[in-house]
């Protein structure tokens, strides 16, 4: 090779990686424009952060839709002709434009629109129509001709888009009543290709990855039969996993995206105990290898507020709990390694890449979002997002859109664009009278695109925790600081720390051997169960209050009644240390005066130490007695199937009772 052909190669530029697209749509204006993002290790220019417009949209589009790997855009226009239009999400060029609705035809209107996977198909779904057509049509979306067409009387937002295509597109899945079609080569006008038969079958799931697929579906319960999650092999046909759930109204599939696991959230509407207005929820995993099921026992009581798998597939975190919720990692294998600790959250986001996270509290929370580092497990910066309604990750996962839009919200309508580490790089509000339709980042592939370490903020200060570097949020300047949080004091408890805090939070922690441990905040004092004892009053603090046995508490008792002087107790310690003083007292004169053991160390039962003999034996017959007239009621149930294990065992003790009971009279 020749010195200039040395010269040149080296000097050729490096592939650089495509822009960073954003859409947005407001009341006088649609457009996608292009983020600027400055190359990785190059300092930031002034134009850092700007959006530069690129291709407009008619402002009365009324559905912006991509398709997964952000090639083509589906958008419906109803004014004045009902349109659907196919374009090229880079060039904003129009591919197709075809009308879903022909004299006579059921689709009138187009009230939901889908991309499959990689834009060839879409999927069109009307309001019920009672027209034998159907009202849910696959089209072409390079020419616009239909494909086929269903009947889909109800439909709601979660079952949406109620056809699903394969990474691939080499097939796709349909449930219907009782039945789940599975189709080949997108022939949908042809017979499927296989059909399995699931009576009451609402929700299907089929797995991402490629062949074998699976299929993951939920009937909910029926009359007196209970609800139903199955896992099946799409080749065979065969039920790898059932799972029978009382009172299970609706659930939510998760599949990891190596198709190996699934994670399946069940929610009732009514909580019969009583602790919420919302229902229960319950998260299960599935292991397709191992072809079993396994319930997820969290370790503090309340609502699933959100799940997210990894992009890697390498586990998946859970948000979950009354407020101040948790926030927990686990492995592939549903074990949980890192606890984030607890906070305002109820939604996980991870970045395309996988390596950053963000937790956040959007609807009825303040909006604020934690900026983690999954690999290093390090808190690399945070941000207000408040009133966030629609959110997304930008494909080379450095920056983060927060958008407040109508109708949800007609005030306050902005788009805001963060850095990873919560810097704020852009932000766009409405002027009055002007709203945000919608606003999100243009998906891409991943692999466009470099996997870059998280850069925490300028002035950083890095701390350890539990072996990892954290960053110092408080000596971190931002762009976007967070508004303090003032709680009023009295006056005469100003300049001193609280004393108390209905909500102490946990924090973040490393989760050794795979199960939760002890808490180290409120929840693990939570599940001690109430106190009765008042704060503040003697022993409030004292371990062994509750541990030691009724005779001592009565020691204790007579040994506070009685009047005894400091000659007596041989003590000068101030009041302060009082108490202990007296435990220490109570201990002498508990001490036998013969060689016996301890009664402090060995405490006996209060009915064998100090009652008498015949007040304990009165005692067990009136504890029988009670036993026995619940037995009687429960004899009075006609329905035993409807009883539990716990009412069952104690029908079945009546006669060992009624042995002790005649022994004891």
């Amino acid at each position: 090779m020749g010195e200039a052909e040395r010269v040149e190669s080296e000097s050729a530029p490096v592939p650089s990686a495509p822009p960073v697209r954003v859409l947005i749509r407001t009341s006088n204006e649609g457009h996608v424009g292009e983020l600027h993002v400055p190359p990785r290790g190059e300092p930031q220019d002034a134009q850092h952060g700007q959006l530069a417009r690129r291709n407009a949209l008619p402002t009365q589009y009324l559905q912006v839709q991509f398709a997964a790997d952000g090639s083509r855009m589906v958008c419906v226009e109803e004014e004045p002709v009902a349109y659907v239009i196919v374009r090229d999400a880079a060039t904003g060029a129009e591919l197709s434009r075809f009308a879903p609705a022909t004299p006579g035809d059921p689709l009138t209107r187009a009230s939901q629109v889908a991309l499959s996977p990689r834009g060839s198909y879409v999927l069109v779904w009307a309001k019920t129509s009672t027209d034998p057509r159907g009202n849910l049509a696959v089209f072409d979306a390079t020419t616009g001709q239909k494909i086929a067409a269903f009947a889909q009387k109800s439909l709601t937002a979660d079952l949406w888009p109620c056809i699903q295509w394969s990474d691939d597109e080499s097939v796709a899945v349909r449930a219907s009543a009782n039945t789940v079609f599975l189709y080949e080569e997108n022939k949908f006008a042809e017979t499927p290709a296989k059909k399995y038969n699931v009576p009451g079958v609402e929700r299907v799931a089929l797995s991402p990855g490629s062949v074998p697929y699976r299929l993951g579906a939920f009937v909910p319960a029926i009359r007196d039969q209970p609800s139903k999650l199955m896992l099946i092999d799409c080749d065979s046909g065969e039920t790898l996993v059932t799972r029978s759930t009382f009172r299970a109204e609706s659930t939510a599939f998760l599949w990891a995206p190596s198709g190996k696991a699934l994670l399946a959230i069940i929610s009732t509407n009514v909580d019969t105990s009583g602790k919420s207005y919302y229902g229960e929820s319950a998260l299960f995993y599935m292991d397709v290898a191992k072809r079993t099921d396994t319930r997820v026992q969290l370790p503090k009581d309340g609502p699933i507020h959100d799940i997210a798998w990894a992009p890697d597939g390498r586990g998946f975190i859970a948000v979950y709990g009354y407020m101040p919720a948790r926030t927990t990692l686990f492995n592939a294998l549903c074990e949980p390694i890192f606890d984030f600790g607890s906070g305002s959250r109820n939604t996980v986001s991870f970045s395309p890449h996988g390596r950053i996270v963000a937790l956040c509290g959007f609807g009825n929370l303040p909006g604020h979002v934690e900026f983690w580092d999954k690999k290093a497990r390090a808190l690399i910066g945070e941000a207000d997002m408040h009133c966030t309604t629609e959110y997304s990750w930008s494909p080379c996962s450095r920056y983060f859109l927060a958008a407040t839009t109508f109708p949800r919200l007609r005030v306050d309508n902005c788009v805001s664009v963060f850095k990873s580490n919560g810097e704020l790089v852009y932000k766009e509000k409405m002027d009055s009278g002007k709203y945000v339709h919608q606003a999100r980042f243009v998906p891409a592939p991943t692999h466009l695109f470099p996997d870059l370490p998280a850069s925490p903020r300028s002035g950083a200060a890095v701390r350890i925790v539990d072996g990892k570097k954290v960053v110092d949020l408080s000596k971190v300047t931002s762009a976007t600081p967070v508004a303090e949080r003032k709680v009023y004091r009295p006056p005469g408890a100003r300049g001193q720390a609280a004393s108390f805090s209905l909500h102490e939070k946990e924090e973040a922690r490393v989760i050794v051997g795979g199960k939760f441990g002890p808490s180290s905040g409120s929840d693990a004092r939570a599940n001690r169960g109430p106190s009765r004892v008042v704060p503040g009053a003697e022993g409030f603090f004292d371990d062994d209050s509750s541990a030691a046995g009724g005779g001592q508490k009565k020691k204790r008792s007579k040994s506070r009644n009685k009047k005894t002087t400091p000659a007596e107790t041989g003590s000068t310690a101030p009041a302060s240390s009082a108490s202990a003083n007296r435990t220490g007292n109570d201990a002498k004169k508990a001490e036998p005066e013969s060689g016996e053991a301890d009664a402090s160390v060995h405490p006996e039962p209060a009915s064998a130490a100090d009652e008498p003999e015949e007040v304990s034996k009165e005692k067990r017959i009136k504890a029988l007695k009670k036993k026995l007239r619940q037995i009687e009621t429960l004899e009075l149930v006609t329905d035993k199937s409807s009883l539990n294990e716990e009412q069952v065992a104690k029908l079945q003790s009546k006669l060992a009772l009624l042995e002790e009971l005649r022994a004891l009279e």
